[in-house]
């Protein structure tokens, strides 16, 4: 935790959506010295024999992940976030694998625009709740008043 935490002063003035970014893009950099036998590795890490060994880990990146972002969610988000943060890291791994491009700057792209599905994902969400909430707020209100 506290290389966690020295880490994060180098996200100091990125907004959330950034600092997933670079974090997910850290994360993947650190794979790719042993990118021609990480296909052996996700094959090891997805056999069901093995998941209850290897989902900790993967538990454990994206709720760091959202540490560093500030997230401080504790209701039905927490759990929506983190599920989201895997899909998204895992494909990008996957995506990464036959990425050929100079730099994996097609990997960098698609991490960026994944990430920004995600926001809009998450807002959305915010955004109908609130809506909702208004909505069945206003049609209480109304049947109290009657």
């Amino acid at each position: 935790m506290e290389q966690i935490q020295s880490n994060s002063d180098l996200l100091e003035g990125l907004s959330k959506k950034e600092k997933i970014k670079a974090i997910v893009k850290l994360r993947l950099s650190m794979i790719k010295p042993y990118l021609n036998r990480w296909t052996e590795a996700m094959q090891l890490l997805a056999n069901p024999t093995n998941i209850i060994n290897t989902s900790p880990s993967m538990l454990q990146l994206v709720d760091d992940v959202w540490f560093l972002v500030g997230d401080k969610s504790s209701d039905f988000d927490w759990y929506a976030k983190r599920g989201l943060l895997a899909a998204l890291y895992t494909s990008s791994e996957l995506f990464m694998l036959s990425d050929t491009s100079f730099e994996h700057q097609n990997t960098w792209r698609f991490v960026d625009d994944r990430v920004d599905d995600l926001i809009k994902v998450v807002k959305f969400k915010n955004d109908l709740e609130q809506t909702v909430e208004m909505g069945i707020s206003t049609i209480l209100n109304k049947l109290h008043n009657k």
